[in-house]
């Protein structure tokens, strides 16, 4: 499908000249089209008409978004300390000791390495279950995330959120 090869005129265009170039004919076997000028125009409205598709998600998906937001929802994949059950987000007590502790030994002066390092010594198993797995970029995501004072970040924008926090 004409679809399928590229989401964006140009780059569908480019592609197709440089094969064409090269003495390469890209077919579809389910989206036939003729080597003529009405193929040609079929054609480009076959990649209009998938550059508008994904236009069109995008910005319903941001609205999707939006909304979820303004209402409290949780977006995204579920951070480290919660779980989802029935459409319902609760807090994880074995996780959220560790979120706890997290915000501790930052709060005592470790930085994101060092509390890595920590969790890694104690064997405290990582969001996945691997244990010595801790990265600092995984501390830093927690660290900045307003979940777990039960708040939504969206867009540049904070949101009251519709499930518990494990932090002050």
């Amino acid at each position: 499908k004409f679809d399928r090869f590229a989401r964006k005129i140009e780059i569908s265009r480019k592609i197709k000249t440089k094969l064409k170039e090269a003495n390469v004919n890209v077919i579809s076997i389910t989206e036939p089209i003729e080597d003529s000028p009405m193929g040609f125009f079929m054609e480009g409205l076959h990649e209009l008409m998938a550059e508008y598709y994904v236009q069109n998600l995008a910005a319903e998906v941001k609205k999707g978004m939006n909304e979820r937001a303004l209402k409290g929802k949780h977006m995204g994949q579920m951070p480290y300390g919660y779980y989802c059950a029935n459409g319902n987000v609760y807090i994880n007590e074995d996780q959220a000791r560790v979120v706890k502790k997290i915000f501790e030994l930052y709060i005592n002066g470790y930085g994101q390495f060092k509390i890595a390092k920590w969790l890694n010594e104690n064997k405290v198993p990582t969001y996945s279950g691997i244990i010595g797995g801790w990265q600092s970029f995984q501390v830093a995501h927690i660290l900045k995330n307003y979940k777990y004072i039960g708040k939504n970040s969206w867009n540049g924008t904070i949101y009251d959120a519709e499930f518990p926090s494990i932090i002050d």
